[in-house]
């Protein structure tokens, strides 16, 4: 359902758009690479919609920036999408189960701005093969 996709919204209608995607989570393994000027951040996809996504990652004593642009892979696959531009609608900590660990877990939550069609297809494509819609 291609009419899904996000687009330039603000923040409350993103909101009501949140409530309307259907999240999927992920079944085979993929990573999302942020982008923010020369700054990269790695992290694993936990759930994706037609509007946007979630990724966990591993931080010391920083936050990552907001991303203006981010590519997704897949593990065990050639699906790769290419310079999604993204607006970040939150980032927050995770409990971490180790106590004396100094390295802090987070999830950031990004919108998709404005995909191609190219992008918007693969999206799909990912979103058909390779998740499980969430419980």
């Amino acid at each position: 359902m291609l009419s899904e996709f996000g687009g330039a919204m603000n923040p409350q209608a993103f909101e009501r758009e949140r409530r309307k995607s259907k999240r999927h989570t992920m079944k085979d393994v993929a990573f999302a690479v942020l982008t923010s000027g020369s700054d990269e951040e790695l992290g694993q996809v936990v759930n994706i919609s037609y509007g946007g996504l979630a990724f966990e990652y591993f931080v010391g004593s920083r936050q990552v920036n907001d991303g203006k642009y981010l590519d997704i892979m897949l593990a065990k696959s050639e699906l790769r999408i290419n310079k999604i531009p993204v607006r970040t609608i939150c980032d927050f900590e995770i409990k971490n189960d180790l106590p004396f660990s100094t390295i802090a877990k987070r999830q950031q939550s990004i919108c998709f701005e404005m995909l191609t069609e190219e992008q918007k297809r693969q999206v799909d494509l990912l979103i058909q093969y390779h998740t499980q819609p969430s419980q």
